[in-house]
Parts: C-alpha cells; structure tokens; sequence
C-alpha cells in the first residue's frame, strides 16, 4: 500500500495538468513523413510515453511533427502562426496514475491563440480515447481564451477538491487499494476540466467533445 502523502504529490501536479507555468521544452522536430492519416497517426502515438504532436493540412497530410517529454511538447511559434485552420493532435501519456486526461491550459491557449481548427489529445488510460475542441464559423478564440484563463483559479481549486475527497475516501477504506485511489483522483479533477470545456465551449462558438 503506497503512502497517503503520495496524494499530495498528485495534488501538485495539478498545475502541471492546467499547464500554467511558462517553462517552455526544447523544441524536437521530428519527420512528419512516418505519419499517416489522422486515425492511423494517433493510434501510432496513443501509447507512447513521450508527448508527440502532428500537424495536418487540410488535404489530411502531415506536415509538421515534434517530440516532447512525458508532460509537454514544444513547437516554433513561427510554425504554429501558419496553423490557422488546420487540425493539430498529440498524446497525453497516461503516466502513474493510469490516465491522460483532456487538454490543459497550455493546450487551450495555443488552440485559442494559434486558431487551430481542431485540436486533438488523445489518450489510452481506462475509459477514454480521443478528446476534440472544433472550432466553428463563428468562433470567438480570444473570448474563449480570457474566459478560461479568468475561470483557472476556481478550476484549480475544484479539482484539488476532487482529491482530497479521493483521499479522504482512501483512509476509511472505500478502495481496494492505493492505486486505484490514485487512478480515480485523478480521473475526478481531471473530469473537472472535461465538464467545464463541454458546458464553456458552445458560448464561445467551438465544439467540444469526446470519443470513448
């Protein structure tokens, strides 16, 4: 059985999950080439340890891939500045805790900011596959950017909550054990996010959702 304060620990990562510090990685291009299609691309990178994000232009080819770490990846803000339009899809390792999760502060920034046309994060912990913000017509991209950026401190707080609920579930004995404690808070604070983008992204003409 693994150590309670371990649960602080994943509180902590919280931050790492909204993505709102500014460290930036080493940017790590990559050969788009050994990318197929868009289905074939994530299922290639779905399980890999290593975040990898691929660019897609709108005939559906590849165009642009770079590797980052278990937690990020970096790109050229040069490149992204011609991404306007286009569907961009990376991976979220699923790490110690056995789940991705949705797009984080980082991911929504640069898909408000850059004016992606679909982004993408794809995953392979229990229960989830792809996670898909579409941008409409009408989109409002640097509305949808303040709003969300406004609302992080009350998300933090909400999905810190969700933890510390799992944990104190943990202690009176209402998991089998430690790592499914662990698994369940994450996939709660996380699901915080996935709720919050499904219920905010209509306001501000975007389409948010799911594939299991």
């Amino acid at each position: 059985m693994g150590g309670r304060g371990s649960f602080s620990g994943l509180e902590k990562t919280i931050d790492d999950v909204l993505g709102t510090h500014e460290e930036k990685g080493k940017v790590d291009e990559i050969d788009p080439g050994q990318f197929g299609s868009l289905t074939d691309t994530e299922n290639a990178i779905r399980s890999r340890k290593r975040e990898v994000m691929v660019v897609f232009d709108k005939s559906g080819k590849a165009i642009k891939a770079y590797q980052g770490d278990a937690h990020s990846v970096a790109f050229p803000v040069a490149e992204a500045e011609k991404w306007k339009g286009l569907t961009v899809t990376h991976n979220h390792p699923k790490g110690w805790e056995g789940f991705g999760g949705t797009f984080s502060w980082a991911d929504m920034s640069n898909a408000t900011v850059y004016e992606f046309g679909s982004h993408r994060a794809v995953g392979c912990g229990q229960g989830e596959k792809n996670y898909i913000l579409q941008a409409g017509k009408d989109a409002k991209p640097m509305a949808f950017n303040r709003r969300i950026a406004s609302d992080i401190p009350w998300l933090k707080e909400k999905m810190k909550e969700e933890v510390r609920n799992v944990r104190e579930q943990y202690k009176n004995g209402e998991f089998k054990n430690y790592g499914h404690a662990i698994h369940i808070a994450r996939q709660k604070s996380v699901g915080v996010l996935n709720s919050y983008y499904r219920e905010t992204a209509e306001q501000y003409g975007y389409i948010y959702r799911t594939q299991k």
